[in-house]
This record gives structure tokens, sequence and C-alpha cells, in this order.
């Protein structure tokens, strides 16, 4: 049962970031734009499902209305770069720290915004989840299994992945993937304007890292002005965990069917992991004495971050040789 508890609160917790994760590929991948405007528009999503739900009551428009204005903040990123010629990095910077302010504005100059239950998207799926875990299993069922809010997740992941792929082998989708600024002059030379299909990419981007949010303030019941700190680390090391597994069985990064699923399958991993590290850390306190705050061995929360950073660096000194010889972006 702890097993099926793990492998349920994980896939749950996927579901959600895995969009975060696709933005990274996106933007990174498809159209060379180190985009640093997600720490900023991931807990904009946030805000504004939040404060949608809370102040005006109709929740039904938070989702939308985080992807809408994801997108425009996406295009807001790349205007930037391409036509105030404002570095790529810079770019997203600048978008960043000013969505902290505007995010702060949006949520009723607070920076945390806590959900009731009437006002959490998510209540009819918890509620939901209870009764078919308890239908399940009975009275031996664990105190949280997301059946009903995992299929829910995993059904608009698949819709959104399958448009995705459909609008990336169309004509226009075709620009995106390959409007990247090396690729500007040839565009130019058939009279393509390049520029505007970075400026899609990055808004689809940005729009799927709102969605991101959104759905993470309806998991928690909590938006806060500084969720997004450190995120895009946690989308980075997801979508390489997830091109590294997929590369064991399809050498060819570049084929996007394959990859397009390596956000989900990395972020999946990741989670994983750190449940795992806390499980060991589980183990320690019982062993040292639990609690002890003053035990500097534990595994804190806060140190989800360098755990992160040691995961990254160890994937890239191992892989990096086979990594780059794929002709792939040398930068993240």
């Amino acid at each position: 049962m702890d097993f099926i508890t793990i492998i349920d609160n994980t896939l749950n917790q996927t579901l959600a970031y895995a969009f975060l994760a696709l933005s990274v590929y996106i933007s990174l991948r498809l159209i060379d734009f180190p985009d640093l405007s997600i720490e900023g528009t991931f807990p904009m999503g946030a805000a504004i499902a939040a404060s949608i739900a809370k102040y005006f009551g109709v929740v039904e428009l938070s989702i939308p209305a985080a992807l809408i204005f994801g997108f425009i903040v996406g295009t807001i990123t790349a205007s930037l770069n391409v036509y105030l010629k404002i570095g790529k990095l810079l770019s997203g910077i600048l978008v960043a720290i000013g969505l902290y302010s505007i995010n702060f504005r949006i949520m009723g100059a607070r920076a945390n915004l806590y959900l009731t239950e009437s006002e959490n998207l998510f209540s009819p799926l918890r509620k939901a989840d209870i009764k078919l875990s308890n239908f399940i299993f009975g009275n031996e069922a664990p105190t949280i299994l997301y059946p009903v809010s995992n299929f829910i997740l995993l059904l608009l992941f698949s819709i959104i992945v399958f448009l995705l792929y459909k609008f990336l082998n169309s004509e226009k989708g075709s620009l995106v993937r390959y409007g990247r600024s090396d690729n500007k002059f040839f565009f130019e030379s058939i009279g393509i304007n390049y520029k505007l299909y970075v400026i899609l990419g990055l808004g689809i981007a940005n729009a799927l890292a709102a969605l991101s949010g959104a759905l993470v303030a309806f998991q928690s019941g909590t938006a806060s002005t500084t969720m997004g700190f450190g995120i895009i680390l946690v989308a980075l090391v997801s979508l390489v965990i997830g091109e590294q597994i997929i590369k064991i069985f399809h050498k060819d990064l570049t084929d996007l069917w394959p990859i397009i699923l390596s956000p989900v399958l990395g972020t999946f991993i990741y989670y994983i992991i750190i449940r795992l590290v806390r499980w060991i850390n589980t183990l320690w306190q019982s062993y040292a004495g639990y609690p002890d705050p003053t035990d500097q061995i534990q595994f804190f929360n806060s140190d989800i971050r360098i755990l992160s950073v040691i995961i990254m660096v160890v994937i890239y000194a191992v892989r990096k040789d086979k990594m780059t010889s794929l002709n792939l972006p040398e930068r993240l």
C-alpha cells in the first residue's frame, strides 16, 4: 500500500509540474531561447488562478485566464529580444523581476493567498478521490490517494501534448521549431519574418508555465509571490533526466514525438528521487532522534535546490560527450 501511495502521489505532483518542463523544452530546445522569465510566469499563473477563484468566484475561468496572460508575458519577453535587441537572458530576467511586483498586486497586495474548499477548483476532484479510494481499498485506503485527480490531469496533459505535437508538425509549427536565431538569415532570404515565430513559440512556452503554476496553486491550496524562486532548475533537471532516459530507447533526440514526452517522464523520475531522499532522511531522523532541528545532517526542504544542482551536474558530467555530439544547443 505504501508503494501505491508513493507512485500515486508522485504522479499527482508530476502532472502539474510536467507542463513547466514542457515549457522549458519549447523555449530551450526548439527556439534556443534560455528563458528565465518563467520564474515570474509560474507564480503569475498561480496568482491569477487563485485571485480569480477567491475574489471573483469564477473558478472555471482561472485556468484559461492563466494560459492567456502567460502567453502575453511570453510575447513580451520575446519582443524585448527581437525588437529592442535586449539579450535573451536579460530579457527573461527583466520580465521575471517585473512580474514579482505585478503578482503581488494581482493577489490583492498579499505575498500569499490561501484558497478555501469552495474556492478550490480541485475540491470536487478531492471528494471523488476519497470516495473511489474507499470503494477500492475499503478501510485499508491510504490517507491520501488521487485516482480521479490523476486521471483528469493525465487527460489534460495528453490533450495538450497531442495538440502541441499536431501544431509543431504543421506548416506554422515547423517555422516555430526552426525559428532560431541561427536560422534568421535563411528565413529572411525566403521572405519569412522569423521574429513572429520566436514570439509565438515563447508565448506558448510561457502559457504552459502559467498553466503549471495555476495547477500547483489548486493542488496546494495556496499561491505565493516567491513560489517561482529556483523553479527553472527543477524544470531543467526534469527535462534533462527525461531526455537521457528517452535516448536509451530512441537515439535521435531531434525526433519530435518521443522527445516531447521526456518532460513528464523526467519530472516523474525527479520527484521519485526527491521522495527517496526524504524517506532516507526519515530513517535517519528516527535513528538520531526525531525531531532535532539542530541536526545539520538531516534533509531540509530548502535542500531540494542543492539536490537539483547536484543531479544536474552529475548528469552533465557523465553524459556530456554524448549530449554534445547530438548537435543540440550547448547552453541551458
